[in-house]
């Protein structure tokens, strides 16, 4: 029995370590990838201490002191998809009338999860990859009680506490929900040590919660500061047929999408066969749900629709209103200003659904020869994004920093001191040369020092939130009142700025004032040009 459970286990761990590799591609090659959201490069910044991410990113700094940067991107991305086709594996044989290879796969080759990984939006996945883990260990908990289920709930909630804010949310609903599910034999257990839970998950979660409920921390601060435009700016978007709510239905409607970043899945005829028959699969596997009275299938199924409602957000009128209720009576809840990401939930719901499905289709016909039929099935996710593997079709590649940005780097190094610098052209977000693509400003993921780069995402309806003295300084004064070019060295030395670093990058044309500001050209290649503060 252990051996057979072992050789089953490994066929598992081997078939999604293949779909992850087969992903990622030639992006295993040295090199970094730079997405929108997603710069990397030798030096990683470590997040604030009152951020919840900040032991992620300490031990993956300090990690990088023995690892290559940009080896442990690719480590990263590669767990985010090992562990997501993993996860809903095991999450779907909770129960045994499931396909598990279906729901693993599924759950990877989604709409959701290739505009992100486009997005360069690696937590919200990695926070994504972490949710089944901890919805099937709490399910578990739920109907034994034991000191091992509990514990690995705490680990998977701390996981996701620690990594994905928004995904907490989500994972509160549906852990509300499968409340529902404890017998009442097990009812004062469950009770008793699920408070056990939440103290424990509150003390290793307190270095950011604490703060952020007293509103100290920039998390708080942010949330409290979202505006309603913000709500229409990060909005579901019509993607498909120029509706949100058909969008939303069919994983897409990221408000990134309409930027002509990347290929869109629904843009490849193929892709509406995904739709069609995975379509037909997750209303077999609701209708079997229902009937055979799964309360776990249940659940799952009335999360995703709550979790459609919600996503949906202010691009109806009808869910508008929800939304803005929420947004007034709930705490927090501002933090969902972009809600297409609630359908992570959805994503759960389709994966198990549809592996009911598909296990019952199997079943139909178990007197029939039905090898090519459960390879058809298990492989019909990948028509559903067919432009994720290989490296999202070869929209994604591994580069690494030009020579010039090197040479700018040892420059600086050899000031031994903490460097303050500013980098031009101020943009948060800009297209790079060397990326073929916009990505956010990779400055301060290349040089040591505190780097000052453009705080405004240039969207319409959305804010500055980067009020530090120099961001504010260069925003509100240097760049608006053209008169101070001329004293730009020295009201940037009163500010204690060291350097000014100017990419050739976008817009660096407009910043030819800066050999007239009386600061000291010290380098200057192909790449950039590196300006003194005298």
């Amino acid at each position: 029995m252990l051996k057979q459970l072992q050789a089953k286990l490994n066929k598992e761990l081997v078939f999604y370590s293949l779909i992850s590799t087969i992903i990622l591609g030639l992006l295993v090659l040295p090199g970094y990838i730079q997405t929108f959201d997603m710069p990397w490069g030798p030096e990683l910044p470590i997040s604030n201490i009152l951020s919840n991410t900040w032991l992620l990113s300490s031990f993956i700094n300090s990690l990088s002191n023995i690892i290559s940067p940009w080896l442990i991107q690719k480590i990263i991305l590669f767990l985010i998809f090992f562990l997501s086709g993993l996860g809903a594996h095991k999450l779907a044989q909770l129960k045994s009338n499931t396909f598990a290879y279906f729901a693993g796969i599924l759950y990877v080759f989604n709409p959701f999860v290739s505009t992100r990984l486009m997005a360069g939006q690696w937590l919200v996945l990695l926070g994504y990859a972490l949710l089944p883990w901890a919805i099937k260990n709490i399910y578990s908990f739920f109907q034994a009680p034991t000191k091992k289920n509990a514990l690995k709930v705490i680990l998977w909630c701390s996981a996701i506490c620690l990594t994905s804010i928004h995904t907490v949310g989500l994972l509160f609903l549906i852990s509300c929900l499968l409340l529902l599910t404890i017998q009442k034999k097990n009812l004062k257990s469950v009770l008793f040590k699920l408070t056990l839970i939440i103290i424990t998950l509150g003390i290793i979660n307190s270095f950011w919660i604490i703060p952020a409920i007293k509103g100290t921390s920039t998390i708080s601060q942010n949330v409290s500061s979202f505006q309603e435009s913000e709500f229409k700016a990060f909005a579901t978007a019509p993607t498909v047929l120029n509706s949100p709510t058909i969008s939303a239905i069919l994983l897409t409607g990221f408000w990134a999408d309409s930027q002509n970043r990347y290929i869109l899945p629904s843009a490849l005829p193929i892709w509406w066969m995904g739709v069609v028959g995975i379509g037909i699969l997750v209303l077999i596997g609701c209708v079997i749900t229902i009937k055979r009275k799964n309360k776990f299938g249940i659940i799952i199924a009335t999360t995703g629709v709550i979790a459609l409602v919600l996503a949906i957000g202010v691009s109806s009128n009808l869910t508008g209103t929800l939304t803005r209720f929420l947004d007034s009576n709930m705490p927090f809840y501002s933090g969902y200003r972009e809600p297409h990401k609630w359908l992570m939930l959805l994503c759960i719901a389709y994966a198990y659904l549809g592996s009911t499905g598909a296990y019952h289709i199997i079943k139909y016909l178990k007197n029939k020869n039905t090898f090519y039929l459960k390879i058809i099935l298990i492989l019909l996710p990948v028509l559903f994004v067919p432009t994720l593997a290989f490296g999202a079709v070869g929209q994604l590649k591994s580069v690494d920093y030009p020579i010039g940005w090197y040479q700018a780097k040892e420059y600086l190094e050899k000031d031994n001191k903490d460097l303050n610098i500013v980098a031009f052209p101020w943009h948060q977000y800009l297209p790079v040369s060397f990326t073929g693509r916009v990505v956010a400003n990779p400055v301060k993921y290349f040089f040591k020092g505190n780097i000052f780069i453009s705080g405004d995402p240039e969207l319409v309806g959305v804010p500055v939130r980067d009020n530090n003295q120099v961001s504010k300084f260069i925003r509100e004064d240097l760049l608006v009142y053209r008169d101070d070019y001329d004293m730009a060295n020295q009201k940037l030395k009163e500010k204690n700025v060291d350097y000014v670093i100017l990419l050739k990058e976008s817009d660096w044309n407009r910043y030819k004032w800066l050999e007239t500001s009386g600061m000291q050209k010290v380098l200057e290649n192909e790449s950039l040009i590196l300006y003194a503060i005298n």
